[in-house]
């Protein structure tokens, strides 16, 4: 005999609103006298990592912060709304009628067994009724994007991509650079991509431009040497003196790395004072 029975609604983000159709990002359960969610990009903590859900389309990458505040006032409905299954699923309900971009789909029931435990069975649902995105690993455009997801540089006051910048020094030669990505405010940054593949003659190249850039905005003033960024892939030992004279320059960033995006945010909320 079942010694509990859970009541549960995925969780549904509407990609495109006229059409109406809802892909499965989270689960949400009630009816044990407790509620508990689950999504995408959830370890189980205070902070949501949106670059699951920004893998799921083009629409989902440009609406990825707005991801994150759904899935926090979900975690903050469940949490209100212990014991009180009725006014969750008003909650629920409303979501659709109100045209929201993340809806619950329909409800059903799950029976666990004698001795099971609910979060137990969630995190089942959860495998069951989410189909996480793939990623590929060996991707630098891949880890670019999940950069300036993870990092949330893109939603950052002050972002601008694919930037030309011209300095125009009193009785000297105008000086143009070109930038990937920039960030201007109180404390401004640059950022060059650069990847350690092709022959080392082009390389060379990139690599002189990505100093040559980094001195440029340092020396009219633009910014300061620790806000000059080198997004890069891992050099191979052959390539280990043109890292060595980019890092001479600037701040190096090994975006393949796991806590290349942990660093940069670090890095990003100093030059705010936050």
């Amino acid at each position: 005999m079942p010694a509990l029975t859970l009541k549960y609604r995925p969780i549904q983000y509407v990609d495109d609103v006229f059409k109406g159709e809802g892909r499965n990002i989270g689960v949400i359960t009630y009816g044990s006298g407790n509620s508990y969610f689950r999504c995408l990009g959830d370890a189980n903590d205070d902070k949501i990592d949106v670059a699951p859900f920004a893998r799921l389309s083009k629409a989902a990458r440009l609406n990825s912060w707005l991801f994150a505040e759904w899935a926090a006032w979900f975690k903050a409905l469940v949490h209100d709304c212990q014991d009180r299954d009725i006014k969750l699923q008003e909650y629920l309900q409303r979501l659709d009628e109100d045209g929201a971009p993340f809806i619950a789909g329909n409800e059903s029931v799950i029976e666990i067994p004698e001795g099971g435990a609910a979060v137990d069975a969630v995190s089942w649902l959860y495998s069951r009724l989410v189909r996480e995105p793939k990623t590929n690993r060996g991707d630098f455009h891949a880890s670019l994007e999940g950069l300036l997801i993870k990092s949330e540089l893109e939603h950052t006051d002050g972002f601008e991509k694919d930037v030309e910048i011209e300095f125009t020094p009193e009785g000297l030669p105008s000086v143009r650079i070109s930038a990937d990505f920039i960030l201007s405010g109180k404390t401004n940054a640059i950022f060059k991509v650069l990847r350690f593949k092709g022959s080392r003659e082009h390389l060379m190249k990139r690599v002189n431009d990505v100093i040559f850039t980094f001195q440029q905005a340092i020396s009219h003033g633009f910014t300061s040497k620790p806000y000059c960024f080198a997004l890069t892939d891992t050099p191979t030992s052959s390539h280990d003196d043109l890292y060595k004279s980019i890092v001479g320059a600037g701040t190096v960033l090994d975006i393949t790395k796991e806590n290349s995006a942990m660093s940069l945010e670090r890095i990003i909320k100093g030059r705010k004072g936050l």
